[in-house]
């Protein structure tokens, strides 16, 4: 595609919220492609880092749901578009870790079969989650740095406490990563088969 057909295909992508999926399909990977036909366009660059911090959530959802697959999908294209993340390694211990206690798990199965059925359960997933503003003097300064947040989610996935769990070092990034996630939507955490209330991190990168 030429650029101007990659643009055109990300935001479409990104109004019908395939922020990150399907794969081939989706605002992150046509802002990828964007960048590497014109790594100097400020517009894709910007747009990768607004939506970087949903699809470090996601990828920690599909750890959660066992979907390594999708997880390491999605940490190989965090890993493109910004490969000093600080959430990266993380992520990708996560991933073999908890890939190698599922197989040892399938392996203890096979051999003693559970006589119970495991109740249903199911991590937030987010559902609505615009970018956040850009403080106009940091970005005209060129500073720079990533707030982890703490989200506390009640029985609908509606946030309803945020707090700084690491500080970007800068108050007014720190306040402009709070303004944004106090408007996020997520589905909530099911366990048992019940909704229930929960608390996810969630990092958000200015740069």
């Amino acid at each position: 595609m030429s650029p101007d057909q990659l643009r055109r295909e990300a935001a479409k992508a990104y109004a019908e919220n395939r922020l990150y999926a399907p794969a081939g399909n989706n605002t992150l990977e046509f802002y990828l492609a964007l960048r590497d036909k014109q790594p100097d366009d400020v517009g894709a660059s910007s747009a990768l880092i607004d939506v970087l911090p949903m699809t470090v959530v996601a990828a920690e959802q599909s750890i959660v749901r066992k979907d390594f697959a999708e997880a390491k999908r999605l940490a190989a294209l965090i890993e493109r578009v910004d490969g000093r993340h600080p959430m990266l390694q993380r992520l990708k211990d996560n991933i073999v870790a908890h890939e190698a206690r599922s197989n040892t798990a399938s392996t203890a199965s096979a051999v003693s079969p559970a006589t119970s059925t495991r109740p249903l359960n199911a991590a937030p997933k987010v559902q609505f989650a615009p970018a956040p503003d850009y403080p106009p003097e940091e970005r005209s300064k060129g500073i720079a740095g990533t707030t982890v947040l703490t989200l506390t989610l009640d029985a609908k996935g509606i946030v309803w406490e945020v707090e700084v769990a690491k500080s970007s070092g800068n108050r007014n990034l720190d306040q402009a990563a709070v303004n944004a996630a106090r408007q996020w939507r997520f589905s909530p955490r099911i366990q048992g088969g019940a909704r229930i209330a929960s608390r996810i991190h969630v990092p958000i990168t200015f740069r």
